[in-house]
This record gives C-alpha cells, sequence and structure tokens, in this order.
C-alpha cells in the first residue's frame, strides 16, 4: 500500500508528525505554565489572592447572558450526521460505478 500511494504516504506521515510535534510543543508549555508558580516561596497563597477577586467578577455584568446546553449538544450531532451522510453518498457512488475500476484501485 505504502509503495503505490507514495505521495499520499508522504503526504500523511508528515501531517502525523507535525501533529505529534505540535502536541509536545503545547503540552511542554501547558506544564511549564502550571508549575511557573512553584518557584515561590508561597505559591498557595498565591492562588488564593487571584482566586478571590475573581468569584464574582462576571456575576453583575449587565449583558451577561445563559447558554443552554443544548445548542452545543445539537451541532455536535448535525456534525456527525453530515460527516456520516458524505462518507455514505460518496460509497454509494463508487458501488454504483464501474466494480472492476474500483478494484483496480485498490
Amino acid at each position: 500500500m505504502l509503495k503505490k500511494n507514495k505521495g499520499f504516504s508522504l503526504i500523511n506521515i508528515f501531517g502525523l508528525s507535525q501533529r505529534m510535534a505540535c502536541t509536545l510543543l503545547i503540552m511542554l508549555w501547558v506544564q511549564d505554565e502550571v508549575n511557573l508558580n512553584r518557584f515561590h516561596e508561597k505559591y498557595d497563597n498565591m492562588y488564593q489572592v487571584l482566586k478571590n477577586p475573581m468569584n464574582n467578577f462576571l456575576h453583575d455584568y449587565a449583558y451577561r447572558i445563559t447558554i443552554q446546553w443544548w445548542p452545543y449538544v445539537l451541532a455536535a450531532v448535525l456534525a456527525l450526521l453530515i460527516a456520516f451522510l458524505n462518507v455514505s453518498i460518496q460509497e454509494i457512488k463508487e458501488t454504483l460505478t464501474n466494480l472492476i475500476n474500483s478494484l483496480r484501485i485498490e
């Protein structure tokens, strides 16, 4: 399979390596940000100082709205449905085309 489609294989391997490198960089950055405050002597107290003013920061904001959970679920279901329909339509098209040509490609 790799020898037949060298170009696609190289693109896929290159993309996979890029994703892995980006994931590792993000992981290292997050780990650095989390451990940054541990260099201070009283990092537990720093958290308490920063946490208390932020509790009610936007509680009395004039334009505050509450967002329900169902639009997110609906968007996720619609995205999965569209992806499923797209794949299904492509598979039906391939099935209805000349079967010999489809088998030659694979």
